[in-house]
């Protein structure tokens, strides 16, 4: 795929995560966009999170390829940032050490390092890895018929195991 082929997609998507997070206004196309995609009571913010560093990654793709972008902050950018993917896994870890129970005496790197790697061996962190890699293996073999079933397949589904999401959403 080329960016061309997803510019709709990744302005639209941007466009309600920023409806979502700060009432951005819409146009009309993108009302409907989220209307099909997003309907009421989707307010995990977690779930909404992702999206936005989602969406960052494709438009910053979109501009360094030349594509059509609806949003004048990613005109200027020329190579991909993965800063916010970064805070997302480091929020990641950092949880996990809390919910595995993994002990962490201070927050010096070399403890936290530590706490790291030894969460990286419960079953809790592989569990989320492995659901992360099913879903990209999914997406990347799906056909075009089958995008609307990966999608009432995922919309309810959590990547964190249920009983640690009301946790996470307070950490």
């Amino acid at each position: 795929m080329k960016p061309s082929d997803f510019a709709d997609f990744a302005n639209s998507l941007y466009a309600c995560v920023l409806e979502f997070m700060v009432g951005e206004e819409l146009t009309e196309e993108q009302s409907a966009y989220y209307e099909n995609h997003f309907p009421e009571g989707n307010d995990n913010l977690v779930q909404w999170e992702i999206l936005c560093w989602a969406s960052f990654l494709m438009l910053e793709l979109l501009s360094i390829y030349g594509e059509r972008l609806d949003f004048d902050e990613f005109e200027s950018c020329d190579a991909v940032d993965f800063v916010e993917i970064d805070e997302m896994l480091n929020g990641l870890n950092d949880a996990c050490i809390d919910f595995a129970g993994v002990e962490c005496p201070s927050s010096y790197a070399k403890d936290v390092l530590e706490a790291i790697e030894d969460v990286y061996e419960t079953l809790l962190f592989q569990s989320i890895v492995l659901q992360i890699q099913k879903a990209l293996k999914d997406a990347l073999d799906a056909l075009p018929e089958d995008y609307a079933k990966l999608r009432k397949e995922y919309r309810h589904s959590a990547i964190l195991p249920q009983e640690f999401a009301s946790d996470f959403m307070e950490y």
